[in-house]
Order: C-alpha cells, then structure tokens, then sequence
C-alpha cells in the first residue's frame, strides 16, 4: 500500500534525525549489520533508505564503521553501475556512500604487527611452519585488509563497466593508503588484474594498467622484507 509505504518513510526519517541529534550516545554499530541486509532488498525503497542510513551512519560515526566496511562495501558496488534513470537515486546515494567509505582507510591503517605478518605473509608462514601458535592471533583493532579485497576481487566480475572501475579505484586508493597490506595480497590480486587487461572497456584497462604500474613500482616489497627479518631473527633468538 502505497499510504502505509509513505508513513514508514516518514517515521524512519524522524528516527534518523533523532539519531543525528543524539550521535554521540548512539550504539551505530550495533545497527550495522541490520542496514548491510536491508541494503541488498530487492525492493528499490528499502534498498535506498538502507544506503541513506549507511551514507549517514559513516559520515556520523566515522571510522566506528570500518569493521564493517566489506559488508557495505558489497551493497555499494553493484549499485553504483548506471542502471537507469528509475535507479538514479539509488546510484547517486551510492556513490556519495562509497566515496564517504574510501576515507575510512588511513595511512596508519598500515602497520604491520609480527601477529599480522604470521597470519597473512605466505613466505613467512612457510619459513615458520611449526613455530606458529594461537599465541600470534593479532588484535581485533587491527585493520584486516582481506574482508574488503574479497569483496572486491568479487565485483571485478560485475557486468556494469561502472562497477569494476569503481572496484579499480578502490584498489589505488587502498594502495596509497595501506600499500604493505596491499602488497601481501599481491600474489591474489596479479591474476586478477592482468585477467582485466583483456576488458572491453577502455577505462577498465587503463585503471588497471594504472593499479598494475603503482604496484609494481612500490617500495612495500623492501619495507615487508624488513618486517620479515626482524620476525625471523626474534624467532632464531627466542625459539
């Protein structure tokens, strides 16, 4: 009914107000995950209040939101293709969405801990074999890079040329802000990118050459070493 449609939209914008107005004692994270899966409805009004509430909650909480940044992230993408001008709101959100999560990710998001390394670095893990431990779990407020590089090696797959360059865009950004993390899933992502040079959009190549290039050239392969000597000489020390 479209009455009964009208006063829900309503209510939630009053709910939503009342929770700009009371930011700092609201429990944002709480209602992540609830957003995250109304986000990915079927039907068009829910999934754009969804993706208002998500556009709101990471410009209202900030980097409290970034825990969840991969399930956002797999509701933003495929909505920021052009789909229409029936959709057009749906991709405008989206895109103020996404761009609002790419500034979640700092620089000092890429520190490498010796737990991080244990658990993510392949050459390290092989080198260690045995010696690793539950004792090397890193610590939950450590930034996790996998979660949000699955998702987007999984929308490279996307038919909107919109989506994959937006995919390709969050790749260069990750790549200035975290590029260490970036470059532990080095092995994952070259497949994928040099699968993509073969794109039938040109802008898709070119973002992709331009990830390819920035990569390459990145000193994060010498500044990993580093890491990795100093872990294996404490391990050689104190076996």
């Amino acid at each position: 009914n479209r009455d009964i449609r009208k006063l829900c939209d309503v209510r939630l914008a009053e709910f939503l107000k009342e929770i700009e107005e009371s930011s700092t004692t609201v429990n944002f994270t709480a209602m992540a995950n609830i957003l995250v899966n109304h986000s990915q409805s079927g039907d068009e009004l829910t999934q754009k209040t969804a993706l208002q509430w998500i556009y709101r909650f990471l410009q209202l909480a900030g980097r409290q939101m970034l825990p969840f940044c991969a399930g956002f992230l797999s509701s933003i993408l495929p909505c920021v293709a052009n789909a229409g001008d029936r959709l057009q709101e749906i991709r405008d959100v989206a895109i103020a969405a996404n761009q609002a999560l790419m500034r979640l990710v700092h620089r000092d998001d890429d520190e490498i801990t010796p737990e991080y390394l244990k658990k993510y670095d392949p050459l390290t893990k092989r080198i260690l074999g045995s010696q690793l431990n539950s004792d090397d779990a890193s610590s939950s407020s450590e930034f996790h890079l996998q979660p949000i590089f699955y998702v987007l090696i999984s929308n490279m797959l996307d038919k909107s040329v919109e989506t994959r360059t937006a995919v390709l865009r969050w790749m260069l950004n990750l790549h200035n802000r975290v590029p260490m993390k970036m470059f532990l899933l080095a092995d994952q992502l070259f497949p994928v990118l040099l699968k993509s040079l073969s794109d039938s959009s040109d802008n898709v190549v070119q973002l992709d050459l331009e990830v390819l290039a920035e990569i390459s050239s990145s000193p994060a392969e010498a500044q990993i070493a580093r890491h990795r000597s100093a872990i294996l000489t404490s391990n050689t020390q104190h076996p």
